[in-house]
């Protein structure tokens, strides 16, 4: 098949589901589909400098009804829409990861694409993060999320603080990433709502490792390369996982529900992940990441390739959807 020129589309709006194109875009080109990729996204820090990836469009429109026609039509005028592909994974997602889903849904042989993610950050970003971080190790973590389905994902800001006590009890370092308002934890820095999304993926590259909610960040660490403690509850189960992340959840026989309605147990999966038990699957995890340990060692996220910086266009939310 000759390579062509491909738009993929956001659609499910969260910094994870973004994050993932970067697979998509890498499969594409490492299986010789794809001459030219475009990617239609509201973070289009996220895929600056990365090489797989030609044009970045800037959209801030909400998906609805009409959204693929009024994308498509937009688009069209910009010679942008031939090969749209809108990435979207069903619920429940059975034994696939989501990024299989966007493979399979494509067209790319699943058998050998890498179920990864990626983001190309340069070494002055990462110096920033090593001079703002300090010596020692560092663990990063947040207090809660923030999207349509964070109800049924939230471990609770009372169980993330008690974890970072356990991490401080034994001298590491713990940095506090998320929004301005989300609860603080205690932690040794806190960074609430005083980074871009590009500086909080240097500060989690920098750090030994992370343990988040399934969500953006726990995307992003997989993305520059620092394994992590993913705590998922009933809502996500551990296909939604990367092969360099361990599953904190519960032994229940609803979970994983992938179900974003108010949960009839009261998140009863949730109260059965003590932050003790978070804590031994974060131990085991420094105690294999021991090369981690030295925030100035160079990992395989940096850029080694050498693209131009992708052209940013904006697509602005007037009537849904306009490319400008």
């Amino acid at each position: 098949m000759k390579p062509g020129k491909w738009t993929i589309a956001s659609y499910n709006r969260g910094i994870g589901d973004d994050i993932m194109l970067s697979g998509v875009a890498r499969e594409l080109r490492r299986q010789g589909r794809a001459s030219r990729i475009t990617i239609v996204t509201r973070y289009p820090s996220l895929f600056h400098n990365n090489p797989d990836i030609d044009r970045l469009v800037f959209n801030n429109a909400w998906p609805g009804e009409g959204f693929r026609r009024r994308l498509h039509h937009q688009l069209k005028r910009r010679n942008l829409a031939r090969n749209l592909f809108l990435p979207i994974y069903p619920f429940p997602l059975n034994d696939l990861h989501p990024l299989e889903y966007y493979y399979r849904d494509i067209g790319l042989d699943i058998g050998t694409a890498e179920i990864r993610a990626e983001m190309f950050l340069v070494t002055e970003e990462l110096r920033w993060a090593r001079d703002l971080l300090g010596p020692g190790t560092w663990i990063a973590l947040h207090s809660t999320g923030k999207t349509r389905y964070t109800a049924n994902k939230n471990w609770g800001a009372e169980r993330f603080t008690e974890l970072c006590r356990l991490f401080r009890d034994m001298g590491l370092n713990v940095v506090q990433l998320g929004l301005q308002d989300n609860p603080p934890v205690d932690a040794s820095l806190d960074l609430r709502g005083k980074t871009t999304l590009r500086q909080a993926a240097a500060v989690i590259a920098t750090c030994t490792m992370t343990v988040f909610q399934e969500g953006g960040l726990s995307h992003m660490s997989n993305a520059v390369a620092t394994p992590c403690v993913v705590v998922c509850g009933g809502f996500s189960g551990r296909n939604w996982l990367y092969p360099d992340q361990i599953f904190a959840g519960a032994d229940i026989d609803c979970a994983p529900c992938n179900d974003p309605a108010p949960c009839p147990k009261n998140l009863a999966c949730m109260d059965m992940i003590t932050p003790e038990d978070v804590f031994k699957l974060a131990a085991t995890l420094l105690q294999q990441h021991t090369d981690r340990a030295n925030p100035g060692t160079d990992r395989n996220f940096l850029l080694t390739r050498t693209p131009a910086r992708p052209m940013v266009s904006t697509m602005r939310s007037t009537n849904g959807c306009t490319v400008s």
